[in-house]
């Protein structure tokens, strides 16, 4: 009877925490990448309009096309970029998810969603 109810729990935690001994548990969210050496930081997002980029993972591309489409692949703005670091304002966009890519040398290098969030 003891077993049964230990296996019970076990399982209610597995599924309610997601518990797994062969997956590493790192603190974030689909939301926002981690500093990963094939990701760029993006940061906050979802976001009131205002967006810090931090393109330093690429070291070998000096020039980025930033490029904002809606969803169903139409584009809607885009924005070269000389920096590293930079801050994007975006406040011009209505609440909604969006597609954004980021480009340099010609190919892309990352694309994510944006998610506009209005206060």
């Amino acid at each position: 009877m003891g077993r049964k109810i230990l296996g019970i729990l076990f399982f209610i935690c597995v599924v309610s925490f997601g518990y797994s001994q062969e997956e590493t548990i790192t603190e974030s969210t689909d939301l926002e990448f981690l500093s990963t050496e094939d990701k760029p930081v993006i940061h906050p997002n979802p976001t009131y309009g205002k967006l810090e980029l931090n393109l330093s993972k690429y070291p070998s591309v000096s020039t980025f096309e930033v490029v904002i489409k809606n969803i169903i692949g139409k584009k809607i703005w885009s924005e070269e970029i000389y920096d590293k670091f930079k801050t994007l304002d975006l406040s011009f966009l209505n609440k909604g998810s969006y597609l954004m890519s980021i480009k340099g040398k010609g190919e892309t290098l990352n694309s994510f969603r944006l998610v506009i969030i209005t206060p």
